[in-house]
């Protein structure tokens, strides 16, 4: 797992709020033989839909793709998405009637295994990944619940209030 800041610059994306220049992202990789790091990718899809459906958030999950692997954007973006080797869940923002992308669900094959010399046998490993987009997150969870937890979905609330429970200082 990694948590870092990510830094985009999307040029034209950076009309409102929501696209955020830096931001913290959570991951889950997955680093081995493409069978494995498929099935991990799945149990991600699914289990990134079940958390959607648990805290009431909407959404929907689509296949995109990333700029950022290649100069060669139309064609690495055509086989990106003909192969469905990234799906995003966009959560809505009501106020500016969109979505932003929250999630991501990702298939790199052997990029990073053969950028970074990772092995899995005698060949490139594969990688994949889940992301979470913190603060992308926490903006739309209020953008649709509102910041007064009363408002909240129960499910999310009651799992709120064990975690401060748990992270409370002394205890």
């Amino acid at each position: 797992t990694a948590i870092a800041k990510c830094h985009r610059f999307e040029s034209k994306n950076h009309r409102d709020f929501g696209r955020l220049l830096d931001f913290s992202m959570r991951e889950i990789i997955f680093v081995g033989k493409p069978e494995f790091v498929k099935a991990n990718r799945q149990l991600a899809v699914e289990a990134l839909k079940e958390l959607a459906a648990e805290w009431d958030v909407d959404c929907r999950l689509e296949v995109a793709n990333d700029p950022f692997f290649t100069n060669d954007f139309q064609v690495k973006a055509s086989f990106q998405r003909s192969q469905e080797m990234k799906y995003e869940l966009r959560l809505t923002i009501p106020f500016l009637n969109k979505s932003i992308a929250c999630s991501s669900v990702n298939f790199h094959s052997t990029t990073f295994g053969k950028a970074f010399d990772i092995k899995a046998g005698k060949r490139s490993a594969v990688t994949g990944c889940v992301g979470f987009g913190i603060e992308r997150w926490v903006l739309a969870f209020l953008a649709q619940f509102g910041p007064d937890e009363s408002g909240w979905p129960d499910v999310f609330r009651r799992q709120y209030e064990a975690w401060k429970r748990k992270n409370a200082v002394g205890g």
